[in-house]
Formats: C-alpha cells, structure tokens, sequence
C-alpha cells in the first residue's frame, strides 16, 4: 500500500468482496486487517506472510486473530475465504485452491480479487511515478487470467459459481465453490 492511489484500490476492491462476505470468513492476505470493520471479531480469522503487517493489525484490531500464513493448514471451518490481490504472488495457484477447498464449511465459497494479466504494463508505469505500490505481484509468475483461475480451480475440484471484471475492467472478482455443490 505504497502508492498514492493504493489506498484507493485497497477500498474499491473491499467494496466489490463485500456482498461475498458469509459467515465465518478467513482473510488470505489480511494486511492490516483490512476487512475487520466489516466481519465481526467472532467470524473472522486473517493471515498474513508479513510480520509487520501482522503486528500492525493486531494493534489495530485487539479481539481479532491474525496468524502468519504458514498456519493455513491449522484452520478450518469457513464459509467465506477471501484472496484479496495476492493469487500474483502464488506459484501453485492449484495448490493453494485446494487448501483453501479442505477448509471451507459445506456451502462455503473461495472469493479471489487479481489484477488482469493486461493491467500489467499499467501497473508498471503507475509503480515507477508512485502512484500504484511497487509490491503488487511477483511479475515472474504472471498475473492469472480468467481461463488460468478455471483451470487450477478444476484442478482444485473447484467450479465458478461468479465471475466479473471491475476498475473499468483492470482487475477481477471470482467466485469457486466445491465442484459438488448445487451453487
């Protein structure tokens, strides 16, 4: 969030996972704990692979848990996973789907937020003049487009249940659920 527009972004992409917001809902990627003031303490555990970040929303939001992302594999029992802006950074994305499918609840969803793969250059340009931050993705992975998050969310036994594009179509909003469910 190193940008002067990233804020900004931070919010418009909050606003577009807002209505996909169930239940028990863990927040892949928390940040500072950016969607505390929406999901009550109770309902919401986030992760985080920065500790600073980490310490940071602890501060900011006591009553919450945040634990490092290492500690995936010790959760469960979701309705909602949240993967705000940070699939660019996975590179197993298959993988990562389906730890994310063995901790969701029956019902449950898994809703991912990414830049599109075309947004890159823009992406680029904004990060050399500091409008957009620096650390949006690992460029050496690539962002995933629509087609690469059906493949791993097959992969994952996962199928789209939504799909939409947002920030005049720069980014996009996914939703998966268990290749089983009615939804």
């Amino acid at each position: 969030m190193n940008g002067v527009f990233s804020p900004l972004l931070a919010r418009i992409r909050i606003d577009t996972v807002r209505p996909h917001l169930q239940g028990r809902v863990l927040d892949f990627g928390c940040g500072r704990g950016r969607l505390c003031d929406l999901v009550p303490a109770e309902r919401f555990v986030g992760l985080d692979a920065d500790p600073t970040a980490l310490a940071e929303a602890r501060r900011l939001h006591p009553g919450y848990t945040f634990l490092h992302a290492d500690q995936l594999d010790g959760q469960s029992g979701f309705d909602t996973i949240i993967a705000m802006a940070v699939i660019g950074y996975v590179a197993d994305l298959p993988g990562l789907l389906s730890r994310f499918a063995a901790r969701l609840n029956p019902g449950g969803r898994i809703v991912v937020t990414s830049p599109m793969p075309q947004a890159d250059l823009l992406h680029r340009m904004g990060a050399r003049l500091g409008i957009f931050g620096a650390d949006t993705y690992d460029r050496n992975l690539g962002l995933p487009d629509r087609a690469r998050i059906e493949s791993a969310a097959a992969l994952a036994g996962l199928k789209l249940a939504h799909y939409s594009r947002f920030m005049l179509g720069h980014n996009q909003i996914v939703s998966l659920v268990p290749k089983e469910s009615g939804r």
